[in-house]
């Protein structure tokens, strides 16, 4: 996997998923990236979820590392999986 084809990176928690675009790589282990701001759209619902996602300013900067399983966590060991796409995924069950 070459991380230079990758654009955005997604951070999943639990049923959760938010967008975060790739700002620098640092190496082939490490990787600044930072949250995109997200609007659910009218009309959708939640099982048909349809988000507005684009670059935010005042986004938070977070550093990212590669694991020995392949995926990328900050320093919480929150997991982050690299996309080609922003993706926004809120359960409302919790």
């Amino acid at each position: 996997m070459n991380i230079n084809n990758y654009r955005y990176c997604n951070q999943h928690l639990y049923s959760d998923i938010n967008p975060f675009e790739i700002i620098k790589i640092i190496s082939n282990k490490t990787m600044e990236i930072k949250a995109m701001y997200s609007v659910k759209k009218e009309n959708s619902s939640q099982y048909d979820q349809q988000w507005v996602i684009s670059s935010d300013e005042a986004g938070k900067i977070k550093r990212i590392r590669k694991h020995k399983d392949g995926f990328f966590y900050d320093k919480n060991g929150i997991k982050y999986i690299l996309s080609d796409k922003p993706i926004k995924v809120y359960d409302n069950n919790y």
